[in-house]
């Protein structure tokens, strides 16, 4: 059995190596800012954060690990962000510049690939600032405390009708809907590599999601259902897992992101189901 003190020894001398990298690199971050202020330059380039992201995950076969970077990733270039954004609006202060301000930022319940923070992209567009929050709750706090300036929520599906929490959230928020974007929700089953249906024990989604595929679990009523955040969470969480006995409801992008199979397309009972 390892040594635990030499366990921490070990990570406390790659900590002080990260923190030297991460100095290193906010300092170059520092002398980006000043060449977008030079050249009027936007903060935010989502395809160059994309390729980053996408080039180090490449590298990557643990799915444990690869969700895991992803999330380090994802918090390095907010930080980075916020650090620019930081300086130009220094620097317009000192020159008594008036600087257009950079896209709004917008809240999203869930993680990427979920139904929500498609609808975002599809509604504010591919450069937009997003933000993704554990609960509905979070993201209206997220407005209340002026972290974002919209959030991104389902209130209505075709199949279930109103999300009653969202509703109930508005009202003690007293937030108001100034958008609406209808999002065609597909729902999948999906597994780990080499998993097959016969495996599974567990199924993991959001409760619309299982409401929205109700006929189909009734066909299986040895598989235990269990809640989660919400379906593309649910993916995460099973391909962090890896276990051939835990499925989830997820779409096919959620699939894509990480590393699962598609089990079964299309298991939503509705083939017109959408969500606003």
């Amino acid at each position: 059995m390892e040594d635990l003190k030499a366990l921490r020894a070990q990570i406390n001398e790659i900590d002080e190596a990260l923190v030297d990298l991460f100095i290193k690199r906010m300092e170059v971050v520092q002398r980006v800012a000043k060449y977008k202020i030079d050249n009027s330059m936007e903060v935010l380039d989502r395809g160059r954060e994309e390729q980053i992201i996408n080039k180090h995950l490449s590298n990557i076969e643990d799915v444990n690990t690869k969700a895991e970077l992803h999330e380090f990733l994802e918090d390095l270039l907010s930080i980075s962000r916020k650090a620019q954004q930081k300086l130009i609006r220094k620097s317009a202060m000192v020159n008594n510049i008036k600087i257009t301000a950079p896209s709004e930022k917008v809240g999203y319940q869930g993680v990427p690939a979920s139904f929500s923070h498609q609808a975002a992209i599809e509604y504010f567009g591919n450069n937009t600032e997003t933000i993704h929050f554990t609960n509905f709750k979070e993201v209206f706090e997220a407005i209340q405390n002026d972290e974002i300036k919209y959030g991104v929520l389902p209130i209505e599906n075709s199949s279930t009708g109103g999300i009653s929490e969202v509703c109930d959230l508005l009202g003690e928020y007293g937030c108001y809907i100034v958008g609406e974007k209808c999002i065609k929700v597909e729902h999948n089953l999906l597994g780990i590599k080499g998993a097959d249906i016969y495996d599974i024990r567990e199924v993991y989604s959001h409760t619309q999601g299982f409401l929205q595929c109700k006929s189909y679990f009734d066909k299986h009523t040895d598989w235990r259902l269990i809640p989660y955040y919400n379906t593309a969470k649910s993916a995460e969480y099973v391909s962090m897992q890896n276990s051939k006995g835990k499925a989830c409801v997820a779409s096919k992008k959620a699939a894509e992101l990480y590393n699962l199979n598609v089990l079964k397309e299309n298991i939503n009972y509705s083939r017109n189901n959408y969500t606003r």
